[in-house]
């Protein structure tokens, strides 16, 4: 789940919850609510269209074993956004696949090195045979 408001795209700013799970910014779904056209006491959420009340009865007439099944239809959401400990492990793995990458260059230098003194061994190894059969006269 992406962790920013349908409405700004921007992340959640005081993060608040409709009756129908959706989360959008608090202030984002004051401007939403408190649009001209809507003249009643309900609304809809701006994504799935669902309509929730914008008021809480007063409860002082309700007998009290009811009171607690009254709630706000916009409530707020506490989000963690520490990270988890699966992208924890990403990050740490992420590192040392760089670290493996960058000794791999270094390697792959040291063998391009190596074969080249290789290379020039062989060529010295051919030029001493041959002065020494006298193919040439000398080194």
């Amino acid at each position: 789940m992406p962790l920013q408001c349908s409405i700004c795209l921007f992340a959640f700013r005081e993060p608040v919850s409709l009756p129908c799970g959706h989360i959008y910014c608090k202030i984002c779904l004051t401007d939403h609510v408190n649009v001209p056209t809507n003249k009643g006491m309900t609304s809809t959420c701006p994504e799935c269209r669902k309509p929730f009340h914008l008021t809480v009865p007063d409860v002082t007439y309700l007998p009290e074993k009811y009171r607690p099944f009254i709630a706000h239809a916009i409530r707020r959401v506490y989000i963690d956004t520490a990270p988890t400990e699966a992208e924890a492990d990403v990050a740490l793995l992420t590192e040392k696949v760089a670290e493996l990458s960058r000794q791999v260059v270094k390697l792959q230098g040291k063998l391009t090195r190596q074969a080249k003194i290789e290379a020039m061994l062989d060529e010295c190894e051919c030029l001493r045979i041959k002065y020494m059969y006298g193919e040439i006269d000398r080194l």
